[in-house]
């Protein structure tokens, strides 16, 4: 029965792995540091070789694995500002589930509400919507550039509260 040969076979070395893992690893590690080398030269060699198989393995597996490459940009991205998903919610839920700077009730972007920082010291202020996050960035967090558009925004509409874009009018009247 050749089934039944081979599944002994795995056991024995299953067994003999047991009784000598010690001195198997041993093996394996001295062999690495003499061929250390070697392989680094055709690991690079591979990755060279193949690279459009590998982009075409990492498309596919992003294409079917939506969910996952979501759930892991969203942790990498609080990671970067020492957050976990707890905290991230926890800060949301004390903002009343709205940006920090505008008060919308929505993120306003398909990435959802961004981390705010402070980009001299890293820590974190809050959570924004797309546009608060974007204006703040586009001013580098400059107090001086925003009182500027502030005036220039007065100067040309005057006392009248109905400013020119739609969202600017709800946040004027909020």
């Amino acid at each position: 029965d050749p089934e039944g040969f081979k599944q002994r076979q795995r056991e024995a070395q299953k067994r003999y792995y047991e009784k000598n893992r010690e001195k198997i690893l041993a093996r394996k590690r001295s062999w690495e540091e003499q061929n250390t080398e070697t392989i680094r030269e055709r690991r690079r060699e591979d990755y060279l070789n193949n690279s459009e198989k590998r982009r075409a393995a990492a498309k596919k597996w992003k294409a079917d694995n939506p969910d996952k490459v979501a759930a892991y940009r969203l942790d990498a991205n609080l990671r970067r500002y020492g957050l976990t998903f707890a905290e991230k919610e926890a800060m949301l839920t004390s903002q009343g589930n709205r940006c920090a700077c505008c008060g919308s009730d929505d993120p306003r972007g398909k990435n959802g509400w961004h981390v705010d920082h402070c980009h001299a010291t890293g820590k974190v202020r809050g959570l924004l919507c797309l546009y608060c996050n974007v204006a703040l960035g586009k001013v580098q967090d400059s107090v001086d550039h925003l009182n500027k558009l502030i005036a220039y925004l007065e100067k040309h509409n005057g006392d009248d509260p109905v400013l020119c874009s739609p969202d600017l009018r709800e946040v004027h009247e909020g």
